[in-house]
């Protein structure tokens, strides 16, 4: 470490500007500058871009480019070093600079005078859900949802989300239950060579009965949009509480919303109406897609009660899960975006758990010899990613994190899902650990910072895929080609293509370039750029733990990243309209 003469530390929001000296061959280290040293003349001549700043050993005059300027005392070496104040390099440079005295690094850009401006959400909800499972493996949920108008605007009604509708047999055209098909389309055919798409199950889902503020109320179920009138208006400030009875039955397949009868195993994602956010255009609410989340909600506080069948597991975002099979009980979630849980009957659960860093790691599969190596590595690099992620970026913000090695990668708050197959990419030997490191990176970025996943998902899967890409460098020791290897096969499908579209934009094939592949590329170039002779792992683990510091538990919009980019690493504009399209929201 580099101890500078003052101790200054990084700071957002305003705080004082930092006005540390620092050793001048440090600051020529870090900002990639010439450095030359005329030991005759004891002049030491700082030279980047073009300008130079010289200082002589024993003088009072100080050459600033073409400005001079004349000290109260004469320059002296301290521990046989030159240190000078960074204002004279800001003057020379016309940059920001800030000096973090705990990681002995030079900071170019305006954080300290960064003030965040996270996008204001008009509406919160809190949540009491009650879910019960019965032999016959349906399910009834009564919802109490206090709603809060933090909008300027009077309510007439409010907009939820209802995902479970979209898997019922009403919407079968639009595929939203997939089917049992090979890539090629053909039907995946069983030992008896029947169709496996015979046994496709929509699922089924009634509304009982639906109440606000204690009152019968209107609604309008349409996909997976529930508008709900309220009969007394809700003015700024106010709350009411809806209460939804319902019950319902999970398909099979599904899409996160499933279930695997034969495994007894039941997965509820967006299991509950889910309250929209609220923005200057009235309720932030569009239709659902299959591929990617469509749905956009808050942070909240949850408390989940459950009764299941005897034999049956509960699994879920909750710090507290009770003990495996525990059939009943009550838990509590705070400050997260949603709740997941997965309902587990099987005798052949297997669980592997170790702690790092204080936080418990759960993974859970199955007992059978093929998975345990698989259980292993994902759990190794578990333990890897949460200490990489949590040392450079930020705390992991739970006290528990499970995986579930039974679906594709997906995540939660605190839970996440991986394929339980290691062999399943073949041709990608790298997709298993990245699959483990991406999810896992979700809890910083999506559910720390927070962004609009339909219309900006760059902002959440390109962060994400970037500290993923800088995983696989840092601590797989995988090469720089091979870390951001999407980068190397995708590249030429680029050009032209703008990373902060919505999802109804996208077209077939873009997503991974559009939302994973662009975000990082573009930002592992702006590192590179702006690291001089650091390493730009270090430039970009030094950057979105800053990220993370300005606009954890807000919501990030692609200008406010721009400001907060631009202000961090002062660069061309062009740089972000080569691949963001600028003025947008």
């Amino acid at each position: 470490m580099i101890a500078a003469m003052a101790t200054p530390s990084l700071a957002f929001a305003g705080e004082p500007k930092n006005d540390a000296s620092v050793p001048l061959r440090v600051l020529a280290n870090q900002l990639g500058a010439e450095l030359q040293w005329d030991a005759g003349t004891a002049t030491a001549t700082l030279t980047e871009g073009g300008k130079s700043l010289k200082v002589r050993i024993g003088s009072r005059n100080v050459q600033i480019g073409d400005t001079t300027v004349t000290l109260s005392e004469p320059l002296a070496l301290r521990e046989d070093r030159t240190y000078i104040p960074l204002s004279w390099v800001e003057q020379l440079l016309g940059k920001d600079l800030n000096w973090n005295e705990a990681e002995g690094r030079l900071i170019v850009g305006n954080p300290s005078a960064f003030t965040p401006q996270g996008a204001k959400n008009g509406s919160h909800a809190n949540y009491d859900l009650n879910l019960v499972m019965n032999e016959a493996h349906e399910f009834k949920v009564t919802a109490k949802v206090q709603v809060e108008n933090r909008s300027a605007d009077v309510w007439d009604h409010a907009v939820f989300y209802f995902i479970p509708n979209v898997f019922t047999e009403e919407f079968k055209n639009r595929n939203f239950v997939p089917k049992y098909n090979n890539p090629d389309g053909t039907p995946i055919l069983d030992e008896n060579g029947k169709p496996l798409n015979d046994r496709l199950q929509y699922a089924k889902v009634n509304i009982d009965s639906l109440k606000t503020g204690g009152q019968d109320a209107a609604y309008k179920l349409t996909g997976d949009s529930l508008d709900v009138a309220l009969p007394t208006a809700l003015k700024p400030g106010e709350k009411t509480e809806v209460d939804v009875t319902y019950t319902f039955t999970l398909p099979e397949p599904g899409n996160r919303f499933a279930k695997v009868d034969e495994e007894q195993l039941y997965k509820l994602a967006e299991w509950y109406p889910m309250l929209a956010t609220y923005n200057e255009s009235g309720w932030n609410k569009f239709p659902y897609y299959p591929s990617s989340e469509s749905y956009f909600t808050d942070f909240s506080d949850f408390k989940v009660s459950y009764e299941l069948p005897e034999g049956y597991s509960f699994i879920s975002s909750a710090e507290n899960d009770l003990p495996r099979g525990t059939n009943k009980g009550q838990l509590t979630v705070n400050n997260v975006k949603e709740i997941y849980a997965q309902i587990d009957g099987s005798p052949r659960l297997k669980e592997l758990d170790r702690t790092v860093d204080g936080v418990q790691i759960r993974v859970f599969g199955r007992s059978e010899e093929d998975q345990d190596e698989a259980l292993q590595e994902i759990l190794d690099v578990a333990a890897k990613s949460v200490h990489f992620y949590g040392e450079n970026i930020g705390p992991y913000p739970h006290k528990q994190l499970d995986i579930m090695a039974n679906d594709g990668g997906m995540e939660y708050p605190g839970i996440v899902t991986v394929p339980a197959d290691p062999n399943q990419y073949p041709y990608d030997p790298l997709f298993f650990k990245e699959t483990v490191a991406h999810e896992i990176a979700h809890q910083w970025f999506n559910f720390t910072v927070s962004s609009d996943s339909f219309h900006e998902g760059w902002l959440d899967e390109g962060m994400t895929e970037l500290s993923t890409s800088l995983y696989m460098y840092g601590v797989e020791k995988v090469p720089e080609q091979e870390a951001f290897r999407y980068l190397r096969y995708n590249r030429k499908w680029m050009d032209g293509l703008m990373s902060n579209i919505s999802l109804s934009e996208l077209k077939p094939g873009q997503m991974l370039q559009a939302y994973y592949t662009q975000p990082a590329y573009e930002m592992w170039d702006l590192f590179k750029r702006n690291s001089g002779t650091t390493d730009p792992l270090q430039t970009g683990l030094h950057f979105l733990h800053d990220y993370l510091n300005a606009y954890q538990y807000q919501q990030i919009t692609t200008p406010e990243f721009i400001r907060f980019a631009e202000a961090y690493f002062p660069t061309d504009e062009g740089f972000y309209g080569g691949w963001l399209k600028l003025g947008a929201k």
